[in-house]
């Protein structure tokens, strides 16, 4: 998948976390980490609000985790986070530490929680920074780690120490299970230049007709877990797993066609694990109102509609709320079997899971200084011209730069007509957020450079004019 400016949503990016620990001396073979430490500084979640992570431990250990925490600003890790498997692993403590500089008003501390592993298998456990009161702002910050327990051996061998070898695994078990259409044997890889963030690094395999993506994180060879996506345009195969340095494979996606109805399942069943949804969403409400074929391969945007008992968005656990059914619209970008995007009401991030603000746009100058052609953007300005023009458009300036956003009367080259973008009512003057598309080449009935609107949001109104 190309490299893009910025998605239709800010995808949170992965942080892969770097994680001390310490070993019982003289171990025989393969040992998991027994103790483990994780600390996420400040700076780290200043730079980047959400991070998340795997990492192994042994049965009967003890995992660590230290995370920056000001409580003068009003927020505040919550004290018990949520952990999927409780029989896997066990919150034991947690702690305030105060800044070592008492003196320093204002000053950072940290939050201390300590957890014991109680058998193999696999639990995550996700970290919130909010302020905990009615109304304030929730998971600012959050943390999402995965715990793999494994039972300690002294007679287990390292079996996966590159990505090669973790590429290789994985492409034993899709030909055992799935011979047919699994890549072939002897293929020749082609192998592009490593990427990664900081702590993680990926390699892409190449063939005429597969990708190979694998990702790990940089920590002790025995202690690395792989995560493999194997896809396939041309044929239109896809598959996502973890593969461990014992050479244990977790699925994650199955291996299956990338299809319009595989990845309208994805996208409900994303939507219905969702924590608005899960919260107070009403069974029976949910249903697709709209599918949107994207200009990518194997890319939908499909559109869905619920009711829920409560205003509001994410899990309102201890809050106030008013019994009040509240109709929502989830907007859901799925790109080769993968979610992109998924924003409801045009506020609610749900893979960040925060409200959306116009920080997290495009201006136009920034879109038109590094164009991104026929790839979904947000970008926001001050709309002109509305009402102006013998055409359903609009000017949005700014950084300094104007772009003309169509709305309606959106037609191909090949005479294939795109729907009206949602939108709002809105009026020249107006601030608003637009989701849509940049055209990358001319056509009949539109120009190189023209902007086509999927959604547009309103965010501010126009100022008054000035009294006189």
């Amino acid at each position: 998948m190309k490299a893009r400016l910025i998605p239709i949503c800010a995808v949170a990016i992965v942080s892969i976390l770097l994680f001390g620990c310490s070993q019982p001396a003289e171990t025989p073979g393969l040992e998991f980490m027994q103790n483990a430490s994780s600390e996420l500084t400040c700076e780290m979640f200043q730079e980047q609000p959400h991070h998340s992570g795997d990492i192994v431990l042994g049965v009967d250990g003890t995992l660590t985790v230290i995370l920056c925490s000001n409580p003068t600003t009003g927020f505040e890790w919550l004290e018990l986070p949520q952990i999927s498997d409780t029989s896997v692993l066990r919150q034991e403590t947690h702690e305030f530490m105060p800044p070592e500089d008492e003196n320093i008003i204002g000053g950072a501390g940290k939050e201390i929680f300590t957890f014991k592993t109680l058998k193999k298998g696999v639990s995550t456990i996700n970290f919130e920074y909010s302020r905990p009161w009615e109304g304030g702002e929730k998971a600012e910050w959050t943390f999402e780690l995965e715990v793999h327990v494994r039972e300690r051996s002294s007679t287990t061998e390292l079996k996966v120490a590159n990505a090669i070898e973790a590429r290789d695994a994985a492409l034993s078990y899709l030909r055992e299970l799935h011979p047919q259409n699994a890549p072939d044997t002897g293929i020749e890889w082609r192998e592009e230049a490593p990427t990664g963030l900081v702590g993680g690094t990926t390699i892409v395999f190449t063939t005429d007709n597969w990708q190979i993506k694998v990702s790990w994180p940089v920590v002790a060879p025995e202690n690395t877990i792989y995560t493999i996506v194997v896809s396939s345009i041309n044929l239109g195969w896809h598959w996502k797993g973890k593969v461990s340095a014992d050479g244990s494979i977790t699925e994650v996606s199955a291996f299956r066609q990338m299809s319009e109805e595989e990845s309208q399942n994805l996208a409900e069943e994303f939507l219905r694990n969702s924590a608005t949804y899960v919260f107070d969403g009403i069974e029976g409400t949910l249903r697709v109102t709209d599918t949107l074929k994207a200009r990518c391969p194997y890319c939908w945007v499909f559109i869905f509609e619920f009711d829920s008992e409560q205003p509001g968005f994410g899990d309102r656990t201890g809050k106030i709320l008013a019994e009040m059914i509240t109709h929502h619209k989830a907007v859901i970008a799925v790109e080769q079997l993968e979610i992109i995007s998924a924003v409801m009401d045009d506020q609610w991030d749900m893979l960040r899971h925060e409200i959306i603000g116009v920080e997290e746009t495009l201006e136009v100058a920034d879109l038109l200084g590094s164009p991104v052609y026929d790839t979904l953007v947000r970008i926001h300005g001050e709309v002109s011209g509305l009402g102006d023009f013998f055409c359903p458009c609009f000017e949005l300036t700014s950084g300094g730069k104007t772009v003309l956003v169509w709305y309606d009367m959106m037609v191909e080259n090949d005479g294939a007509q795109r729907p009206p973008a949602n939108r709002h009512e809105f009026n020249n003057g107006d601030r608003v957020i637009v989701i849509g598309e940049l055209k990358g080449e001319g056509g009949v009935h539109y120009s190189k450079g023209d902007f086509w609107a999927m959604d547009i949001t309103r965010v501010l109104p126009a100022p008054p004019p000035e009294q006189v």
